[in-house]
């Protein structure tokens, strides 16, 4: 009982660490692909599944992409998905692994039982 208590009152601090984390890293590799001298910049739509069927959970998804430097959520999709615009194609699989992986779980911790959300 006390452990998944801890677990939903530690979990918003991992998303917030999270976060920081890919948008440190999403902001230095925007910056070298600007100023790179090669100027191949690949961007584009793709689909990323969303982990989670709660309406909350997918709108801080969406945020949380969007938020992030070189990315943006356009729209949530009927079929489970979220439509995202991103500089650098290569960092679709990136992406989808960040929310598959870490934030998906991370969000279903906080709700499950009557958490944060």
């Amino acid at each position: 009982m006390v452990f998944v208590w801890l677990r939903k009152l530690l979990a918003p601090f991992q998303i917030l660490i999270l976060f920081l984390a890919a948008l440190t890293v999403s902001s230095f590799k925007l910056i070298i692909m600007i100023y790179s001298p090669t100027g191949k910049i690949r961007s584009g739509f793709f689909e990323i599944p969303l982990p989670t069927t709660t309406l909350w959970h997918r709108i801080v998804i969406a945020h949380f992409i969007s938020l992030t430097p070189g990315t943006l959520s356009i729209e949530i999709l009927e079929s489970d998905h979220l439509l995202v615009h991103a500089m650098d194609l290569v960092n679709r699989k990136a992406v989808n692994e960040l929310v598959q992986k870490k934030l998906g779980p991370l969000l279903r911790v906080m709700s499950d039982g009557g958490g944060f959300l």
